[in-house]
């Protein structure tokens, strides 16, 4: 019988207890250089395929970084995840407007014609968009207070009628947001001159849009550079973590 035994065992086995931890760091600091790299090139990207973006839309891109503690496991998370910010205090999240960019197809309801049909000024089975007569900001969109402007115009009860013998006030001046009246169909959301009654369109009807194309190379563009750039950035990584443990 030959008895034998590793020597050292003890610190053998602190040191694998080491090199496992600093594995799973260098995974971590990994995965969170890859997903910085990503939203470089996904910011990029929009700036060269969107015509005149907002800020709003350019800083969409959000990343969850890997290393965060599980509150129930205490583990760290060893995942990170990118996505466009899918929340807006107002207006709407980046995420919908630029999916049909990303997917294809037509776009979702925006949060103006969904709150406007819940209260029942809109028919259902269409969009609305900018007329060309429309005033539109350096981004080629309705400005955010136009659409306040417009829920309020149309969400105020109609001016009482009288009719006693007094005189009728001028018009007042000003505009006013209205839906035209009088057509067999839904013609969209004017403005009213108050001073001439003249009406010009600002929002119009379509009862459908035309398909977007994919303009948004959100996944090609992530796959790609996980796939020729993960391996050597890990490498990097890890040098680094075996290098500094203490």
């Amino acid at each position: 019988m030959i008895n034998f035994a590793i020597p050292n065992l003890e610190k053998t086995i602190k040191d694998i207890e080491k090199a496992d931890k600093q594995i799973a760091f260098a995974n971590r600091m990994a995965i969170n250089a890859a997903a910085n790299e990503i939203k470089t090139e996904l910011t990029a990207e929009m700036a060269r395929v969107f015509e005149n973006p907002t800020k709003y839309t350019i800083n969409s891109v959000r990343i969850d970084y890997a290393g965060k503690k599980d509150p129930a496991s205490g583990i760290r998370k060893a995942e990170a995840r990118l996505y466009i910010q899918d929340e807006a205090k107002r207006g709407n999240a980046p995420a919908d407007f630029l999916r049909p960019q990303v997917e294809g197809g037509q776009r979702q309801l925006k949060k103006f014609e969904a709150r406007t049909r819940a209260i029942g000024l809109l028919p259902s089975g269409g969009f609305l968009v900018p007329s060309r007569s429309a005033e539109l900001d350096q981004h080629g969109n309705i400005p955010y207070a136009t659409f306040k402007r417009i829920l309020k115009d149309l969400e105020a009860p109609p001016s009482a009628t009288k009719s006693s013998g007094k005189r009728r006030k001028a018009p007042r001046a000003g505009h006013k947001y209205i839906i035209p009246r009088g057509h067999a169909k839904f013609q969209g959301i004017w403005l009213r001159d108050n001073a001439t009654q003249k009406i010009t369109p600002v929002l119009v009807w379509k009862t459908s849009l035309k398909e977007y194309k994919k303009k948004f190379k959100f996944f090609d563009i992530s796959h790609s550079i996980l796939k020729s750039r993960f391996e050597k950035i890990f490498n990097e990584k890890l040098a680094h973590a075996l290098a500094t443990a203490k």
